[in-house]
């Protein structure tokens, strides 16, 4: 499989300026924003994507998509972004140790997940992994 590199300093000012905007104060662009700014256009564009899917204008509360994007990089192995979301968001999101152990091996039927939204959410994503859909 191809991967595209992501962009290593020195950016260009409008790279770096692109990329202060997609990261919280402070914090050093993860590969995946600077994989997106080799594209400008896209980077811009994802970056107003990305605020409104992790933001608090969402329908949905913050538990709920972390619930499911690191179920689907479990499901994936996709660590990289499974890490960026257990370092930047699980704790936000209220996930406790044991159910990022169950999101991680576990499934929907573990005890820890007590609401049915949950376990509907979980089993949601493991379907789409194994099927391709909700059959």
């Amino acid at each position: 499989m191809a991967r595209i590199a992501p962009l290593e300093p020195p950016f260009t000012a409008d790279m770096a300026a692109q990329l202060a905007a997609m990261m919280p104060p402070g914090q050093p662009p993860i590969g995946l924003f600077r994989t997106f700014a080799k594209n400008l256009p896209m980077a811009e564009a994802t970056t107003h994507w990305g605020r409104y899917e992790l933001g608090r204008r969402l329908s949905l509360t913050l538990r709920e998509p972390e619930i499911v994007i690191l179920r689907t990089c479990a499901r994936c192995s996709c660590e990289y972004e499974w890490g960026v979301h257990l370092m930047v968001f699980a704790d936000h999101a209220g996930l406790s140790p044991s159910e990022i152990s169950s999101l991680t091996r576990g499934s929907a039927g573990d005890a820890c997940w007590t609401a049915p939204r949950d376990r509907a959410l979980i089993r949601v994503a493991d379907a789409l992994h194994d099927a391709g859909d909700l059959l």
